[in-house]
């Protein structure tokens, strides 16, 4: 299993992490996402399934890169994530930013084409 996963489904970019978003693992994040948005994706959603952890530095990384597909007419969407760390989105507001989908069906069911 890699660390980022990512394909295509339909117009939507999906990335899936698959470790911790940690310092050590931050700098591959932001890679992958300079890279997508760089190629052209204007729907990103990150499938947080498998991440049980996200530093404060994290969540800088995520409101960038949001930014930088806000300023293209794009999205930063999040599926899947777990209690505890969408607590701490509701904690530092951006429970308001983004938009959260209970999984990634619901997700590129809900997202429009």
């Amino acid at each position: 299993m890699d660390l980022f996963d990512v394909r295509q489904e339909n117009n939507i970019t999906i990335v899936q992490p698959n470790c911790k978003l940690d310092v050590a693992n931050l700098k591959g994040l932001s890679s992958v996402l300079e890279r997508v948005i760089n190629e052209g994706a204007l729907k990103v959603l990150l499938n947080f399934k498998n991440v049980d952890y996200l530093s404060s530095t994290g969540i800088r990384v995520l409101v960038e890169n949001s930014q930088k597909l806000k300023s293209k007419k794009g999205a930063l969407l999040f599926c899947s994530i777990r209690p505890p760390m969408k607590e701490l989105f509701e904690i530092v507001g951006l429970h308001k930013v983004f938009t959260f989908y209970l999984d990634e069906e619901e997700a590129l069911s809900k997202i429009k084409k």
